[in-house]
């Protein structure tokens, strides 16, 4: 299948969900790596949330173009129920935190879990954007 979009510029043609912070109220910018860096694009459209869940259900609406981590559309992107639109320029890798007490007095099952969940993401390059 050719490329729907060329560039990112091409994104100001179409309607696009913006994602914005709770906290602020300020919708955030999209990310891109082009030619090795990040670059970041503001987007304009009608509709804006502030849930992550929202995101893929608008786009699977087609309510707009949407900009979200590949696990949670993973299954709609094989499915054909969603397209990849700027497969050329990935957002970069997004940073996951595991807190926990650490040393002695850290929970069996915590460090197992930790175990689990650093060998899932290990394992699928995918899970990171």
């Amino acid at each position: 299948m050719p490329a729907l979009f060329k560039c990112v510029e091409d994104l100001k043609q179409h309607q696009v969900v913006q994602h914005f912070s709770g906290r602020t109220g300020r919708a955030f910018d999209w990310e891109f790596i082009i030619e090795g860096e990040t670059v970041r694009a503001a987007v304009d459209g009608p509709m804006a949330v502030n849930d992550a869940d929202a995101n893929p259900s608008l786009g699977l609406q087609g309510l707009g173009i949407v900009q979200v981590a590949t696990y949670q559309v993973r299954k709609h992107l094989r499915s054909g129920a969603l397209i990849e639109v700027l497969s050329s320029f990935p957002s970069p890798p997004m940073p996951i935190s595991l807190v926990h007490q650490h040393g002695r007095s850290a929970a069996p099952k915590m460090r197992a879990f930790t175990r689990w969940i650093t060998g899932l993401f290990d394992g699928d390059a995918e899970l990171w954007r």
